[in-house]
């Protein structure tokens, strides 16, 4: 319980350092979000592993490389789908193509299927919840093989270090 309050002092402090305004009031609303945060997200955090300050900079650090393969995967889609808009030859060869994704959790799932969701062409459009399949609509399926391999190489291995 008492890294729960640290965690929540530490997360007060980083709000009211993005707000840009340092006063009671602000750091009082900021503890609150943190403390309200921290319980909601209890079940992913094990206290007598996992809340240790280095595990907690560990995790920060792996959501920031999530955070940049992310948007770096999204801007590189949005060029490829321009590119592929602006041929006079329509160059498409879109296929469903089935994902393995080893998430243990809803949350993991949600992550992983919604960063591949928003990546422009291609599009989650079912999970088999049981097997943790991802059924992804690709703008060009035709190498099936590679696009699991991205998939698994991208964004489970990282949400698997934020979330384990």
């Amino acid at each position: 319980m008492k890294s729960f309050w640290w965690q929540a002092g530490l997360l007060a402090i980083i709000w009211t350092l993005i707000y840009g305004e340092i006063s009671i009031p602000q750091i009082v609303v900021g503890f609150l979000f943190s403390a309200i945060f921290l319980s909601l997200f209890r079940d992913y955090y094990d206290t007598a592993k996992r809340s240790a300050p280095t595990r907690v900079a560990k995790r920060a650090w792996y959501v920031l490389i999530y955070l940049f393969i992310f948007f770096k995967d999204l801007l590189f889609a949005n060029i490829d789908v321009t590119a592929r808009i602006l041929r006079p030859r329509l160059h498409i060869h879109p296929g469903i193509v089935a994902v393995h994704i080893p998430t243990e959790s809803d949350i993991e799932t949600t992550l992983v299927g919604s960063s591949i969701t928003l990546t422009p062409g291609e599009l989650v459009i079912d999970i088999d919840p049981e097997k943790r399949i991802f059924y992804i609509h690709c703008i060009d399926a035709r190498k099936p093989d590679d696009i699991r391999a991205e998939r698994l190489l991208r964004f489970e291995k990282y949400q698997a270090r934020i979330f384990r």
